[in-house]
Order: C-alpha cells, then structure tokens, then sequence
C-alpha cells in the first residue's frame, strides 16, 4: 500500500484503492477468536461520494452521493 500511494502522487484510483483494502482486509479468525473486517470505504472528495463493501464482499458494492 505504501508503495502504490509513494509511486502516485497525484493520488490512485478508486479501483486500486478498492485493490488495496481488499489486500489489507481482516481475516475471519485471528487466532482463536473471531474477527473481520466489517467494512471498507473510499470517499471520493471531488466527486463527493463514498463507495461502502460489508463484510469483505467486495463484488458488491454501496455508493452514496454525500
């Protein structure tokens, strides 16, 4: 992640900041114990929008007008 944001200044792209937290995502278990990722977002501040994925579903996803 740090790589790809050093390599564009100028910002990256809303499908590879998806990319990148799907990399970085949670796993199920941990250990013992239960834990995930419960969700991921990209706000678009030009745009004004925010693109949500739940519970690591990253075919599916919310996008919102702010």
């Amino acid at each position: 992640m740090e790589e790809a944001i050093k390599n564009n200044p100028q910002g990256i792209t809303e499908l590879e900041g998806k990319d990148i937290l799907q990399e970085i995502s949670q796993d199920i278990r941990i250990g013992k114990r239960l834990s995930m990722t419960q969700w991921s977002a990209i706000y678009n501040m030009k745009q004004k929008t925010v693109k949500l994925w739940a519970f690591q579903n990253y075919d599916k996803c919310y996008e919102y007008r702010l």
